[in-house]
């Protein structure tokens, strides 16, 4: 992109802000005890994404091309819940959460997207316990077991044992060691100081912003001798108010290690079976592999994931556990991927992100025949560039591709795009209508359902913009129409940080965008099936 619209009061939230632990509403209604958070959709959490994983792990894994069941405890304002239910009409999704603002604001959400498969649960962990549920599939928890107590954790691992099936999976994230360890006398001194302050708990934590600022510039020597808690307050001042509360301010907080959570899951005969890495694999396995000789000589993957935190300092973990009496191994037989269907991960272009000169010839040729996510992983051993390669290499580089975020598993094969010159485009489910009118210019951008997916794929505000334009009678121009949706939600465009305000280099702009995405984004929507032509 020449350009992107940001948000003229500071901008919007930047990827140091992604991992808002849940999702909420706005901040109007929150309460002064317990503020709730921005409504994100975290892909971690898709089933999709959980299969695959733990598939490559040679664990047993629900069939995900079949209707499944799943819960998601503390489920916020239910937009990740609500994004699968749309993604999987024929499963059944449970959340539960004790904050009644969000579970009104997610059963609101389920009711505009007219969803039907999808239940919310105003309980805390102990009232679930007592509750009349089936068994789950899968079960996840993003952003909770670090922010509850022993006992808690304790009801947490009491559901699981109660309402997991044989061979259902676990994902559970939480702030770990020995990142998390740096930044825990940041956490004290903030709360030590709000505590002595009166006011909601969103004014006091204002406060404490101004506080740490005024420490930070003028060299306290705690955050001057550590750049990472500079660094960290900094981040503060982009991200959401109500997560910096809930991050810093709980009265709650344990950095667990991995060693910790393993021991707490084997409790409930739960095995782990893999980590759900989050943020640049590419550099983090270039990184892993000048410690490969240590890495091996660990007895498990336990012990060998306790010494990739160490060596990469990580502050926040996700990992998946499994109810299965075979225990998870590093890799799978390819032939278990030999119906599979990959396809592009990405919605701005199929183009892989890893520079070209860092791609085999073999690796862009299968990017190239599987970015439509036509194919089938054993349909690629027919293409006659690549028949030279054997069944078992070639999985084993489309695996390469899916770890580096290039591809992703579909549920379905993705079906052709057609010309929309004879029909009329129409956004094909309630729920992404409605996420696109409701979400997209609150946060700038939004996730659409997919059914081929069987997950939500991101739209950025452009693309989200012109989707609307080009699925409404009355527009005529799109790029009109986008123009005057920026400047009314006090967005603009930058280049270089500089304000972009002509009128003609506007158009022009967006003009060229529109091309991208009549090109590009537009036929991969309707591939997944979020775009059809009545």
């Amino acid at each position: 992109m020449a350009g992107s619209p940001v948000n003229g009061a500071g901008g919007p939230q930047g990827r140091a802000a992604g991992r808002i632990r849940r999702e909420t509403m706005s901040s109007e209604t929150a309460s002064d005890t317990e503020p709730a958070y921005t409504s994100l959709y975290f892909p971690q959490q898709s089933p999709v994404s959980i299969n695959y994983l733990a598939k490559r792990h040679n664990v047993t894994v629900p069939a995900i091309d079949q209707p499944f069941s799943y819960l998601d405890l503390g489920c916020g304002n239910g937009v990740t819940l609500n994004t699968m239910a749309a993604s999987r009409p024929d499963c059944s999704f449970t959340g539960v959460d004790m904050m009644p603002d969000h579970i009104s604001n997610a059963r609101e959400d389920a009711a505009r997207g007219e969803l039907t498969n999808v239940e919310y649960l105003e309980l805390d962990f102990q009232g679930f316990l007592q509750h009349d549920d089936p068994q789950f599939d899968y079960i996840t928890l993003h952003g909770v077991y670090s922010w509850v107590s022993a006992d808690e954790r304790r009801n947490v691992r009491d559901i699981i044992a109660k309402s997991l099936k044989p061979n259902g999976l676990v994902y559970v994230s939480y702030n770990t060691l020995p990142g998390a360890a740096v930044l825990a006398p940041l956490r004290d001194i903030l709360k030590n100081y709000t505590d002595t302050l009166s006011g909601s708990l969103i004014e006091r934590t204002r406060e404490g912003l101004k506080y740490l600022k005024f420490l930070k510039d003028n060299d306290a020597l705690y955050i001057r001798n550590n750049t990472l808690v500079g660094a960290a307050i900094d981040a503060m001042f982009q991200q959401d108010i109500r997560y910096v509360a809930h991050e810093y301010l709980a009265d709650t907080h344990t950095a667990l290690g991995i060693s910790d959570v393993a021991d707490e899951m084997a409790e409930i005969s739960l095995k782990f079976c893999c980590g759900a890495r989050l943020g640049s694999v590419h550099a983090q396995r270039a990184h892993l592999r000048k410690f490969q000789g240590i890495l091996d000589s660990r007895p498990d993957d336990v012990a060998r994931e306790a010494v990739k935190s160490v060596i990469l300092n990580e502050k926040f973990r996700a990992d998946i556990y499994a109810r299965t009496d075979s225990m998870p191994g590093d890799t799978t037989s390819n032939s278990d991927f030999s119906g599979a269907v990959f396809g592009a991960a990405h919605l701005k272009t199929w183009q892989p992100r890893t520079p070209a000169r860092e791609l085999t010839s073999d690796i862009l040729k299968i990017f190239e025949a599987a970015a439509p996510g036509e194919l089938e992983l054993f349909d690629l051993c027919a293409i006659d560039e690549l028949q030279s390669r054997s069944p078992e290499t070639l999985s084993d580089l489309v695996h390469h591709l899916v770890t580096d975020e290039h591809l992703r598993p579909f549920t379905a094969p993705s079906a052709p795009a057609t010309n929309g010159e004879n029909g009329k485009y129409r956004i094909a489910h309630a729920y992404n209508r409605a996420s696109l009118a409701d979400r997209l210019v609150q946060t700038g951008r939004c996730f659409l359902a997919s059914e081929v997916l069987g997950d939500g794929i991101a739209v950025d505000m452009i693309s989200g913009l012109f989707l609307t334009a080009i699925t409404k009678d009355e527009v005529e121009d799109p790029v009109t129409f986008v123009d005057e949706a920026l400047k009314a939600t006090g967005r603009e465009w930058r280049r270089k940080g500089v304000a972009i305000t002509g009128p003609a280099e506007r158009t022009a702009l967006l003009t060229r965008e529109y091309e991208n995405f009549r090109l590009d984004t537009l036929p991969l929507m309707m591939r997944l099936g979020v775009v059809v032509i009545d």
